[in-house]
């Protein structure tokens, strides 16, 4: 009897499968163009794990006879254009994407039931949990971490006495808490991040559409920094980086449109999760209404971008449960 995998299985494994392809790839593209020593050694590891968590992945579905998703491969890279990111911009979407990835094993660990495959899941987290770390003190070590943000040490802990600690939709709000401050700094840090990869992207692609979709992306996500940083600079904390420094004026293709178009969709998808986690924990109404609002914008984009890979035929269709007017969403 061959060995059976769950939805949830299923679907993990796929992910994990189809996004480390592409991982491996795009690293080595990396590895290729970057001069810092430190960097470099981060990105062969980067690229040893990828390939390990891919042979893994492969050999469960394979062992379970699912068809494999179309991965990516060498023809996904220009090794002979001019880089778009400078080392810092690797160093910097390396350390988001690998902050998405430990999320994204921990939720497949917490939703497998077989024995085995729960045991890939905790290594592929180990390994990822080990390369943050490493991204997190480079990051620190090259000055990439300022402002550092501090926030007065209470006497002592008191209890709230008031519905008014909840804040109106307006006016009269107390000052942000530290949950509160945690989740505009990350999600401010995400998106500054994201508006420069999408800045790169509408630069490498020749598509007139894909160009528009971008640039659409870096309004938003300008527009999203100024919500947060406005917020923060109302409690007087300090103004945090953006990145569009770190990106070259090169126009060359460096990646596929496939490649940019589904690495969108892992970052919206990730801050679409994001925000409604900072929605869930914030106390303050305004907070939330601000997230809510903001979250719907990316998840229309993120159904745009979907659209285009679909017309394009870059969306591979997942297993599907059975039922009786069964519909080929394929076509």
């Amino acid at each position: 009897m061959e060995p059976t995998l769950t939805p949830s299985e299923i679907s993990n494994l796929w992910n994990t499968y189809l996004g480390n392809t592409m991982g491996s790839e795009v690293t080595n593209l990396f590895r290729l163009n970057v001069r810092d020593e430190e960097i470099h050694k981060m990105l062969d590891t980067a690229q040893k794990d990828a390939n390990e968590i891919v042979d893994g992945a492969k050999f469960l579905l394979n062992e379970a006879k699912h068809p494999l998703p179309e991965s990516f491969d060498e023809n996904d890279v220009n090794r002979n254009a001019s880089p778009q990111f400078t080392d810092n911009a690797v160093l910097l979407l390396k350390h988001s994407l690998t902050q998405k990835a430990c999320m994204e094993y921990s939720a497949a660990l917490t939703s497998s039931t077989r024995g085995d495959v729960r045991n890939y899941f905790v290594q592929c987290l180990t390994r990822t949990k080990a390369l943050l770390n490493t991204l997190v003190e480079l990051v620190d070590k090259k000055g990439l971490n300022q402002p550092k943000i501090h926030i007065p040490i209470p006497g002592k802990i008191e209890k709230v006495q008031k519905q008014s600690f909840l804040g109106g939709f307006v006016k009269g709000n107390r000052p942000l808490t530290s949950e509160e401050i945690r989740h505009l700094v990350f999600n401010f840090q995400d998106v500054a991040v994201m508006n420069s990869v999408f800045k790169a992207f509408s630069q490498m692609t020749e598509s007139k559409e894909i160009k528009e979709q971008f640039n659409r992306g870096v309004e938003i996500g300008n527009k999203h920094l100024d919500i947060f940083q406005s917020l923060m600079n109302k409690n007087d904390l300090p103004n945090l980086p953006t990145w569009e420094s770190e990106i070259t004026d090169s126009i060359d293709p460096s990646f596929s449109d496939r490649v940019i178009l589904f690495k969108t969709s892992i970052f919206i998808g990730a801050t679409a999760s994001n925000y409604g986690k900072a929605l869930s924990t914030s106390f303050r109404k305004d907070l939330g209404v601000d997230f809510l609002r903001l979250m719907g914008e990316w998840l229309i984009f993120g159904e745009d971008n979907l659209n285009i890979m679909i017309k394009r035929g870059f969306l591979d269709q997942m297993p599907l449960a059975k039922r009786e007017d069964q519909v080929d969403c394929s076509s």
